[in-house]
């Protein structure tokens, strides 16, 4: 994740949590299991108080709950566990992640990682024989022991409290020290934690890992990247602002799973959009879908009125109104009034069939070839308030040769597929799969689990997704391709551990939105924390470089 400019900034983590990237998630492992081997020694302060108060992001880790999650007799008797069981840090303290991004100056960005020592003599040693292209300077100034990185790292410590930075752009020794001993001396008043209220309650709960957003701040650093720059045109025309709204997230290590809660504390001028929202998503819509477990299931609550109203405030009603009253026979109102706002979408299952094809070659004399066609099996739906306006919309679009109605279902071609919509226990569904409309209109066939049913549940979006290895192996690369961030791919590749997740997301109650998240995993006895750091330590690069959705370039 570039969230320093224009090179991958989780470099500098790396190299902060590890100096070397070729051993950066074995140490990282190795690390936090034996957390529970070390011991403090007397009342370090609280290193929290180094976060500065115009922190853009924090991720906290509890090292101590970590550990008892990690470790094992095999990571016990390993050399490099053996190595850092004796590197002086505390593992009964927490550790601090944090990063600035400027969007108006690149040059003020950084990250940097602040935990605890038990011994400062042992840590003083575990550098030095740290190995390395060149050894390692360890140098003094104003009571802090420090070591600088390529120019563009700095390691600190003092009175058992490390500090480390990090930054794209090199910067000469003295502008570094200067750095490290402004963030030693931050008064508690300037500190993160005295300054939001957010920060303060996410501390207060408990959690394996936690996380902290400026939200506003990430938003406008998002805007700099020419893709989502895109989309965030809309919300400056709706008049969307994310100023002084926080996201705060907090993280549970289980086994064969892992659960997360995340809080988006929004403004008064933001949660006024609520209204567009349900609190359910009718469960009678999800159960008509015929599979026991989909690869992919989307739910959404809205309220329609709500749209209409937003119309109105911007102008567009009158617009808006006259080009469906021409192309569907319906104005806003009923449209809108026509809708329950209940809505869902699910993958079933993909396969492929081979066909042939009849070309011709550059000669122009036919030929026949093989080619793969992808067949997506899936079911939209929309609940139906107002039965009456969708008779006339569907019979206005019949009238205008835009679909067919073959007795109680009507179809119209896209591409090579005949598209199906049909009508049942006044839902809306479509689908080009002839077995899917049947399945459902003859009440055939499987239907949803009610674990699946149930996501709607007090939430106003849901998404469930499998990402099994022989799921994924169904998708066609150009799909994938589609994944955001360029994730796609990756995931396809990958030996991965996790098996589904899940979310869940409620409207704003008193400018409050909660979202749910689990993490599902293959192995149900092994801790989900374990897995994870396995498949990092499998991987052939590190997949702690994330996507550039912070790069402004």
């Amino acid at each position: 994740m570039k969230i320093l400019n224009d090179s991958n900034s989780l470099r500098y983590f790396q190299k902060l949590t590890n100096f070397y990237q070729s051993r950066i998630l074995r140490a990282l492992l190795m690390i936090v299991t034996l957390g529970l081997l070390l011991s403090s020694c007397g009342k370090p302060p609280k290193n929290s108080k180094f976060i500065p108060k115009d922190a853009s992001a924090v991720i906290c880790l509890d090292l101590k709950k970590m550990t008892g999650k990690l470790v094992t007799l095999k990571d016990l008797l390993d050399e490099d566990t053996k190595r850092v069981q004796n590197s002086g840090v505390d593992f009964t303290k927490k550790a601090y992640i944090f990063a600035k991004w400027d969007p108006k100056d690149i040059k003020n960005n950084y990250a940097g990682l602040t935990f605890m020592l038990s011994d400062e003599s042992k840590f003083d040693a575990f550098l030095r024989k740290a190995p390395a292209k060149s050894p390692l300077e360890i140098k003094s100034a104003e009571g802090v022991k420090y070591a600088i990185i390529e120019k563009k790292v700095i390691v600190g410590w003092a009175n058992r409290a490390v500090i480390m930075l990090g930054a794209n752009i090199a910067a000469p020794e003295k502008e570094w020290v200067k750095r490290l001993l402004r963030l030693r001396d931050q008064p508690e008043d300037e500190s993160l934690e005295s300054n939001n209220k957010y920060f303060v309650e996410l501390e207060s709960q408990p959690y394996d890992a936690a996380a902290w957003l400026n939200w506003g701040n990430t938003v406008e650093q998002l805007k700099k990247n020419p893709t989502l720059k895109f989309y965030s045109n809309y919300l400056d025309f709706a008049g969307i602002n994310f100023k002084e709204n926080y996201i705060t997230g907090v993280t549970t290590f289980e086994k064969g799973k892992t659960s997360t809660d995340i809080r988006w504390h929004m403004t008064k001028a933001l949660s006024q959009y609520k209204g567009l929202f349900k609190s359910n998503i009718d469960n009678k819509l999800l159960a008509h879908i015929p599979a026991k477990e989909p690869m992919l299931l989307l739910g959404l609550g809205l309220h329609p009125q709500g749209f209409e109203q937003i119309l109105n405030s911007f102008g567009l009603n009158k617009q808006i109104n006259s080009w469906l009253k021409r192309n569907t026979g319906l104005n806003t109102t009923q449209m809108f009034d026509m809708l329950s706002g209940d809505l869902m979408g699910s993958l079933i299952d993909i396969s492929k069939t081979e066909v042939t094809e009849q070309t011709v070659d550059a000669e122009g004399n036919p030929e026949s070839r093989t080619a793969t066609k992808i067949n997506y099996k899936f079911l939209l739906g929309a609940e139906i308030h107002n039965m009456e306006s969708l008779d006339k919309l569907l019979g206005k679009l019949s009238s205008n040769g835009n679909i067919e109605q073959d007795g109680e279902v009507y179809t119209f071609k896209m591409g090579d597929n005949i598209n199906y919509l049909f009508v049942k226990d006044k839902m809306l569904f479509g689908t080009w799969t002839k077995t899917v409309k049947d399945y459902v209109m003859e009440n055939k066939g499987a239907r949803l689990d009610e674990q699946f049913v149930n996501l709607g549940k007090n939430s106003a979006f849901s998404l469930f997704t499998d990402i099994k290895k022989e799921n994924l192996n169904k998708f066609p690369n150009e799909n994938l391709d589609l994944v955001p961030f360029g994730l796609g791919p990756t995931l396809k590749k990958m030996n991965s551990p996790i098996e589904s997740f899940s979310i869940q997301t409620t409207p704003a109650q008193k400018n409050l939105s909660t979202t749910k998240v689990i993490i599902n995993f293959t192995d149900k006895e092994k801790n989900s924390l374990r897995a994870l750091m396995e498949m990092l330590r499998e991987m052939d690069k590190s997949v702690m470089s994330l996507p550039e959705i912070f790069s402004g370039q």
